[in-house]
């Protein structure tokens, strides 16, 4: 009998929210990544928030494929990629939190970490020939691609994408678990610190573009990043 196979996606969304109030309740906890607390947004318009995300993404890949993709190896390639799409993806979070009052962490998260790392990384994949086997081959594939968050496989002769099966879903569930674990004990070390162990001045209204991107090289910048980072 055939396995029985799902996206991977699907399962991979359906375990973490279960998971993630099992969790809840066995810890009496509320992360600031889980809940809906501190933001001014419903959960029906944060779900329309992470689909701007996706929608921009979508809207990202249509300049890249067409002008970075097509033109590889040019200097209108590289030029289109460093001086519109990476700044344009450096810029995106500063614009849209304040923009659409975004306080909620984890939609902050996806504008600030999500959606500009990850288009500026696939970017640099695009212009130097790096993307996974099977993106480029149509417009359709290509945007797929950059409007999802978690990376999708492709089957090399047909170009669609490969479906999971069971044992693919519980091993990444072995690794969610281990990473929740590893998480939640990084989250309570930093809980009585406001998740910011090293304080980080506020400049206030009225801050030009410039002096906020140069903040973050700012060494209390950079060692929360990396406390932040020690999680992985």
């Amino acid at each position: 009998m055939k396995q029985r196979e799902r996206p991977v996606f699907v399962s991979f969304c359906v375990l973490l929210t279960k998971w993630m109030n099992i969790w809840c309740k066995i810890t009496n906890l509320s992360p600031p990544f889980y809940t809906y607390a501190h933001t001014n947004l419903s959960p029906p318009l944060s779900k329309k928030v992470l689909l701007v995300t996706a929608i921009c993404g979508a809207l990202t890949s249509i300049l890249i494929y067409n002008y970075i993709v097509r033109q590889r190896g040019t200097w209108n390639a590289y030029l289109v990629g460093y001086g519109i799409i990476i700044p344009i993806c450096i810029a995106f979070p500063y614009v849209m939190i304040p923009l659409l009052e975004i306080e909620n962490k984890i939609l902050k998260f996806c504008h600030i970490s999500i959606f500009p790392i990850l288009t500026m990384f696939r970017c640099s994949e695009a212009m130097y020939g790096f993307s996974p086997p099977s993106v480029e081959h149509s417009h359709q594939t290509f945007m797929l691609y950059y409007a999802n968050i978690p990376h999708i496989r492709f089957d090399p002769k047909t170009h669609v994408p490969l479906k999971s099966s069971w044992a693919d879903v519980k091993e990444k569930l072995y690794y969610f678990v281990y990473e929740l674990c590893v998480v939640g004990a990084v989250l309570s070390f930093l809980s009585p610190f406001d998740y910011v162990p090293w304080t980080v001045e506020e400049k206030g209204d009225g801050v030009l573009l410039l002096e906020e991107v140069g903040s973050l090289f700012r060494w209390n910048h950079i060692l929360n990043n990396l406390m932040g980072a020690s999680k992985y």
